[in-house]
């Protein structure tokens, strides 16, 4: 069957018993319970066992009563736990994922049933793709509302974000660490207490930082007050 994918605000009447696709919010998220799917009644009075599938989370008896010909009674029967199928369930509401803002605050929602392998899946306030049977359930005074039976969940892609040619603000910090450190290194070495720029530029490039960014960095620092030129040829660290 041919799965639609839809947007909340989108589903009609028509969808009704369609497989659909929802992006959405997960909220409301409940703990899981177990509900009967298929049950087995046997028969107390001739023992005979009929199966009745469940469509809701109200228990269904045999409505024709009993299956055996030779029987007919409308019961009474009794439930038989081992012969009968029970599934995990968990309720959950899904939001309509907003991208623009909303008239009157008002975000649409569906509410949903996670049912078997997809229970504990979702986490609350994660978007998802959820794929499911779309039906109905009694709303109160004659009115339906529309429910997702969910049994596939998929997380959501997320966007790598584009890649920088900027470096990063740690990196730079990285880098005037090491410059710091490099000039202070050689002018403590120099005997003279600064360093000669030729001898700067060729340390840090041994530490992975390239002539053209040092001097970058280096204008820099001498704007913050980190350093200052004693003349062109050699820099000092200000303490």
């Amino acid at each position: 069957m041919e799965i639609l994918e839809l947007q909340i605000k989108d589903i009609r009447s028509k969808h009704i018993g369609e497989q659909v696709k929802i992006k959405g919010r997960a909220s409301n998220i409940g703990t899981q319970y177990p509900v009967y799917t298929r049950v087995a009644y046997q028969c107390l009075r001739c023992g005979h066992t009929t199966y009745v599938e469940q469509n809701s989370f109200k228990l269904e008896e045999p409505l024709a009563g009993c299956e055996e010909e030779t029987c007919g009674k409308k019961g009474p029967f009794k439930l038989i736990l081992k012969d009968s199928t029970i599934i995990d369930v968990q309720n959950i509401i899904i939001l309509e994922e907003v991208t623009v803002p909303v008239r009157e605050g008002i975000v649409k929602s569906i509410k949903g049933f996670l049912m078997r392998d997809a229970v504990g899946l979702a986490l609350e306030d994660e978007t998802y793709h959820f794929t499911g049977n779309l039906s109905t359930i009694d709303a109160g005074k004659g009115k339906l509302e529309y429910v997702l039976y969910i049994y596939k969940v998929e997380n959501v892609q997320k966007e790598a974000p584009a890649p920088s040619s900027e470096p990063t603000s740690i990196s730079k910090k990285n880098k005037i660490r090491t410059m710091k450190d490099c000039i202070k290194k050689i002018s403590d070495n120099s005997g003279i207490n600064k360093a000669p720029l030729d001898e700067v530029y060729k340390i840090v490039e041994e530490e992975g930082i390239d002539r053209n960014t040092a001097e970058e960095l280096i204008k820099k620092m001498k704007q913050r007050g980190d350093l200052f030129a004693t003349d062109q040829l050699h820099i000092r660290i200000i303490p």
